[in-house]
Parts: C-alpha cells; sequence; structure tokens
C-alpha cells in the first residue's frame, strides 16, 4: 500500500520498527511507540466520526426546523 491514510504515524511507527529491528530502542519502546500509533489512529477516527455525526445533526436541525415552519404556515 503506497498511500496511507495516516501517513505521519505510519512514518514514525516504521522508524520506530528499523530503531528495534537495529537493537536502538528496546522491545519496552517499540511497545510504547506501538500503543501510541493505535491511539493517534482512534484519536483521529473519533474526530472524524464526530465531524460526521456533528454535521448531520446540523443538517437534520434545520429539517426540523423548516417542517415546523411549514406546519406553522398551514395552520
Amino acid at each position: 500500500m503506497s498511500d496511507w491514510i495516516y501517513p505521519e504515524v505510519i512514518n514514525h511507527l516504521k522508524k520506530s520498527c528499523k530503531d528495534f529491528l537495529d537493537e536502538k530502542i528496546t522491545i519496552q519502546d517499540i511497545q510504547e511507540e506501538i500503543f501510541s500509533a493505535e491511539n493517534q489512529v482512534v484519536a483521529l477516527e473519533e474526530k472524524w466520526l464526530h465531524t460526521i455525526f456533528l454535521m448531520r445533526k446540523i443538517r437534520l436541525n434545520y429539517y426540523v426546523m423548516l417542517l415546523m415552519k411549514i406546519y406553522w404556515w398551514m395552520q
């Protein structure tokens, strides 16, 4: 896969894996790096999902208000 969704996270993790294989960091360090990368991806996913929900909520509120106005005019 040439294009990652999270290039900064993946590139940092690749460097950490290389450092581990070159024995520049310990197994604890690479475990922490993997855990950190996982948390970063989850945080980005949550931000993206929150944005979508917020946009849908705004759109839904708009349609509810529009329907209320139509109902009021029909009275």
